[in-house]
Formats: C-alpha cells, sequence, structure tokens
C-alpha cells in the first residue's frame, strides 16, 4: 500500500476511534502511523512520526497510561539520536530520557522489562555517541545489573511481543468486548494491554553484550581483552546455540552460564 493510500484510510479510522473514546486504538493507530513514517526515512515522515508520539505522550499522561508515555518517549529519543550525532540531537534525545525515566517511577512502567531495557540502551548509546566512555561505564553497568536482575522474568517473550498496560478508564469501551489476541487484548479479568513488537529477550541480550564491548573498547588492550570478550559473546547469542551468561560478573570475569537457552530456528 502506497502513503497517498495510506494517508486517508489511516485519518479516517483514526477519527472514528477518536470519536467513539477508543483510547487504546488511539494509540494503537498511533504507534503504527509512526512506525510506517519512520520506515520511509524521509524529513517530513520523521516529522510526522514525533507528532503522533507527541500526541501519545499528551494523551496517555493525561489519562495515567505511564507505560504507554515510557514508550513512546523512548522511540522519540531514538529518533534524535537516528537523525544525528550532534550535540543538539543528544541533548534532545538525553530530554526524551529524562521524561521517560519520570513515567518509569509508576508500578505498571516497572513490570515490563523490555522499557526497562530500551531506557537503558538509549542512556548508553547517549554516551557512546559523545565519546565519553568515563560517562558511559557506569550506565553499562546499572544497564547489566538491571539485565541480570530481569533475566528470569515472565514477562519475557520468544517472538518479542510484549504488553504495555493500559488503565481501566482508558479502556472502558473494551470491557466485555475484548480479545485474548491481537494488537489491544483485553483478558479475562478485564486487564487490557497494547501488543507491541521489538526484539526477543535473547536477543535483547546479546545487545546488551554489543553495547559493553563498544563501551570499553578503548581499553581492551590493557583490560584482558574484556571487549572482545562481550563482543564474542554476542556472537554466540546472536549465532543459535549458545547460554544468557550474567552480565554484571563479567566486570571481573567471564562466568559460567546461568540460564541455557536454544533458539528456535524452525518458527522463524
Amino acid at each position: 500500500m502506497s502513503k497517498r493510500q495510506l494517508a486517508p484510510i489511516n485519518q479516517s479510522t483514526r477519527l472514528k476511534i477518536t470519536r467513539y473514546q477508543h483510547v487504546a486504538w488511539v494509540y494503537a493507530f498511533r504507534f503504527l502511523r509512526a512506525s510506517l513514517s519512520l520506515q520511509m526515512s524521509l524529513h517530513q515522515e520523521t516529522l510526522i512520526a514525533m507528532s503522533h508520539l507527541k500526541a501519545i505522550t499528551t494523551l496517555s499522561g493525561g489519562r495515567g497510561d505511564l507505560a504507554v508515555s515510557v514508550t513512546a518517549w523512548i522511540i522519540e529519543a531514538l529518533i534524535h539520536l537516528h537523525q544525528s550525532n550532534s550535540v543538539e540531537s543528544i541533548e534532545q534525545a538525553q530530554h526524551a530520557l529524562a521524561a521517560a525515566r519520570s513515567s518509569q517511577l509508576n508500578p505498571a512502567a516497572q513490570e515490563v522489562p523490555q522499557l526497562a531495557a530500551m531506557t537503558h540502551f538509549v542512556d548508553l548509546c547517549c554516551s557512546l555517541q559523545k565519546n565519553d566512555p568515563l560517562q558511559a561505564l557506569p550506565k553499562m553497568q546499572a544497564m547489566q545489573a538491571t539485565l541480570d536482575q530481569r533475566i528470569s522474568d515472565k514477562q519475557w517473550n520468544d517472538d518479542g511481543l510484549y504488553s504495555i498496560p493500559i488503565s481501566r478508564e482508558s479502556a472502558m469501551t473494551l470491557q466485555g468486548n475484548g480479545s485474548p489476541v491481537g494488537v489491544v487484548r483485553v483478558d479475562s479479568d478485564q486487564n487490557t494491554a497494547l501488543v507491541l513488537n521489538w526484539l526477543p529477550r535473547e536477543d535483547i541480550y546479546a545487545l546488551g553484550y554489543l553495547l559493553s564491548g563498544a563501551v570499553v573498547i578503548h581499553r581492551n588492550a590493557m583490560d584482558g581483552q574484556k571487549s572482545e570478550q562481550y563482543l564474542k559473546e554476542a556472537q554466540r547469542l546472536l549465532e543459535g546455540m549458545f547460554s544468557l551468561a550474567v552480565l554484571g560478573t563479567w566486570v571481573d570475569e567471564i562466568p559460567k552460564a546461568t540460564v541455557k537457552v536454544r533458539r528456535d530456528h524452525s518458527a522463524h
């Protein structure tokens, strides 16, 4: 479907769901429109994506759907980092990240391990793009500690899907008509969630190793080749037969595997 074909359909659908106060679907369609705009790699489309993300944060912030706000703020921060490595872009990314962190104080946002991982990754990338290894090192350690704590979290999914909780007030029009599948899901207890797709757990941890390797690469020769060790572990994770080690213990030595995982290539 072309951009010209998509625009009227998207606008018409959004007007209908806004008119009938289907807030959960407003979130879903605005995230979808932002995602489609970002795939076009055009400046004007990037601006459109940013406008949809800001609309999401305004609506979700006013309704207490702070996990939704965190997601939108993190995506905005990633857009700024992707656009340029200028000081201005990094500062804009850090501003969006600060807004995300303030919303993450909400218990509902803290329940989602993917959001915690995203926040640490973006924060670490800000320091890497500023070429500030001294600032990046404690951020790397904080990222590793968080990933270690959440390694066995039940909210990880092999397919990369993750659920963003939505308040009962925002989901009022869905109660009694919800589905346990799809983008907006309602369970038997009438808890509503917006289901998005990012990375499966093993890829998230591989990314953690890759970023860790980038942080300490400047001291690789004098630090026992830790950067190479991080990168080799990331490679092992991505190759399909791998083990998830506790990242934090790599600061001193390579640990034995604590969690065994096998990627099922037949599912891809």
